[in-house]
């Protein structure tokens, strides 16, 4: 899963394109757990940009019913990401009231996997572009 980091990650191809990202969730493998979380420590102050949010791909996209991901910043639900029946392309959107999301060191901040989860879904990677 995750892990703090000083430094950006870069993420270049097909899946991403190119661009520095700090924030890179990841739930391997096609058995996924409902409600299955990966939780960053954020460890320095942080801009995400609701216009450019950042990517996010799954291997295998669910068939019939959308997948949504939370993200949570100290455990208040801040965003969601949305996988759409045979899309592997997911959409990140913001709660109301956030056009930016502020991070600070010291924040956690969390995604989670929904419950019940498409059994099919298969390799989920969501990363969030920082300012």
């Amino acid at each position: 899963m995750s892990t703090p980091s000083t430094d950006y990650v870069y993420v270049s191809g097909e899946l991403f394109g190119s661009g520095a990202y700090d924030i890179y969730s990841y739930f391997p493998g096609d058995e996924i757990a409902p409600g299955a979380e990966d939780v960053i420590e954020i460890v320095r102050n942080l801009t995400v940009d609701g216009g450019d949010p950042g990517r996010a791909r799954v291997d295998t996209p669910p068939l019939d019913d959308d997948a949504v991901f939370a993200i949570k910043r100290n455990d208040v639900f801040v965003a969601e990401v949305r996988f759409t029946p045979n899309s592997v392309g997911g959409t990140i959107s913001f709660a109301s009231g956030f056009d930016t999301l502020q991070l600070s060191s010291g924040d956690t901040l969390r995604v989670v996997a929904p419950s019940p989860i498409p059994a099919e879904i298969e390799n989920v990677r969501i990363v969030l572009k920082t300012q």
